[in-house]
């Protein structure tokens, strides 16, 4: 996947344009999707994403989660 392309994806998934994912938002991804994740599996993404620790994904943690690099 291009760099456009997960910044398109990226812009899609922050339904509230802030430019960070937090964990409704990814929960609504995961609905969207017809996954059923529970809270506790919602939060371990976050851990696993949030490289930074502070709470949110940001675009760079998006995409590093997304290419594995």
């Amino acid at each position: 996947m291009d760099t456009l392309t997960l910044e398109q994806v990226f812009a899609q998934i922050d339904k509230d344009g802030s430019g960070f994912l937090d964990e409704s938002e990814l929960k609504e991804l995961m609905r969207e999707a017809d996954l059923e994740v529970s809270d506790e599996e919602i939060q371990e993404m976050m851990k696993m994403a949030d490289v930074n620790g502070d709470g949110r994904i940001d675009l760079k943690e998006f995409k590093q989660l997304m290419t594995g690099l």
